[in-house]
């Protein structure tokens, strides 16, 4: 809090009191709106959200700002991190433990928080004009977000070059038109770039299982390359494709799926350990 004299002033006690209202409620009546009134005020959210989005990246990088790394412990010394916990090299002078305290902050995970502080920083140091675009509502957030996921391994240089090329008309294309036109953009002018994307692509691959939209199940799913994951579908294909051949009445979808299965489970492989039911303890 701000004090003159020992004495509270005034702006810092307006400020912790602004802060501390609680948010504003901005509903119209949409009972009461025509359709075009309903229209017009879609498009107020979507401006707002943009905004909105702005102010947090905003926030996000003025917060790492406050937490330098000058107090972090050298690599290989104790108390810093190592293997999957090392800091992430995309924010520069910031320390370590920021993304941790931001995912606490943000109520989130530590991916989705360094995600996050990623994105804030490369809209500040590569794409200035996307965020003032993005501030003033006529940017959207979908494809500011494509914007700068494309260019996050550019350098400022290209990165501006590309922005300014693509800022202008932006607004009107869809965001898969939009993130082709800058990944070609981004090929023609920095491939250094580009093969960063894949490299840092390849980093964050994993495994995971997401529910279906059917009953009763899940969809397991893998980041790879995509000639390896061609290469495995074309596999899968082939010998649910010989199943069929032999007489199995299941439709080729099953088929697929239950090859998959078993090449993963290899139940006929007496030599690796039975399967395990990871939802039982």
């Amino acid at each position: 809090m701000t004090r003159i004299g020992g004495q509270e002033s005034v702006e810092g006690l307006l400020f912790d009191w602004s802060v501390a209202q609680p948010l504003p409620d901005r509903a119209l009546p949409v009972g009461l709106l025509s359709s075009e009134q309903k229209a017009a005020e879609l498009q107020r959210v979507q401006a707002r959200r943009a905004m909105d989005a702005a102010y947090e990246a905003e926030l996000l990088m003025a917060l790492a700002d406050d937490t330098p790394d000058t107090l972090d412990p050298p690599p290989g010394h104790p108390g810093a991190r190592r293997g999957s916990w090392a800091p992430d090299t995309e924010l520069p002078g910031v320390s370590e433990f920021f993304c941790a305290e931001l995912a606490v902050v943000l109520n989130c995970g530590r991916c989705t928080a360094s995600h996050l502080a990623h994105r804030a920083w490369v809209l500040r140091t590569n794409l200035p004009a996307t965020r003032a675009a993005m501030a003033d509502g006529v940017l959207d957030e979908p494809r500011a977000k494509v914007l700068a996921d494309v260019l996050a391994h550019a350098s400022s240089e290209i990165a501006r070059q590309i922005e300014a090329r693509l800022l202008p008309e932006a607004t009107r294309p869809p965001t898969g038109r939009l993130r082709r036109r800058a990944l070609a953009l981004l090929l023609e002018l920095d491939t250094d770039a580009v093969d960063a994307r894949r490299e840092d692509a390849q980093r964050q691959a994993d495994v995971r299982s997401h529910p279906s939209h059917l009953e009763g199940m899940s969809t397991p799913a893998a980041d790879l390359p995509t000639p390896v994951s061609a290469e495995c579908l074309d596999a899968v294909d082939r010998l649910a494709a010989m199943l069929e051949a032999d007489g199995d009445p299941r439709p080729i979808g099953e088929l697929r799926a239950a090859v998959l299965a078993d090449l993963i489970r290899r139940p006929w492989d007496a030599s690796t350990p039975p399967s395990r039911d990871p939802c039982r303890r």
